[in-house]
């Protein structure tokens, strides 16, 4: 199952703050939403979750401007067709224990005395 929460930022500020309850439907997501309807769309996130252990640290990720599992307003309508197993891999990837600060080069790490054959 997937939840969702709705965090804005302003106009003059980098800092995400959260706008809403936790919600498990786009029902509720979508009257808070309608509140911040006149804002403009890059101040609105809607976070995703399959867990509400990370809420507060994927807030706390995009106000240091790393990845996150928020999306775009725009991309709340294809909300719907998001597996919830796709947010589970990604809030594993982002939290302790994943190797999101390693990135992906698509080659194997040798070190001095390694070689392959």
């Amino acid at each position: 199952m997937i939840c969702y929460r709705v965090a804005i930022r302003g106009s003059h500020s980098a800092i995400w703050r959260w706008k809403s309850p936790l919600f498990n439907s786009l029902h509720g997501v979508l009257g808070v939403l309608n509140l911040y309807r006149a804002m403009p769309e890059e101040h609105v996130r809607v976070f995703l979750f399959t867990s509400t252990q990370q809420i507060d640290a994927m807030l706390k990720r995009a106000n240091q401007g790393r990845l996150t599992t928020a999306i775009a307003v725009k991309q709340l309508w294809d909300a719907h067709r998001t597996n919830w197993m796709e947010v589970r891999r990604l809030e594993v990837e982002l939290g302790e224990g994943g190797d999101h600060d390693q990135p992906y080069d698509g080659y194997l790490p040798l070190s001095s005395s390694q070689e392959l054959d």
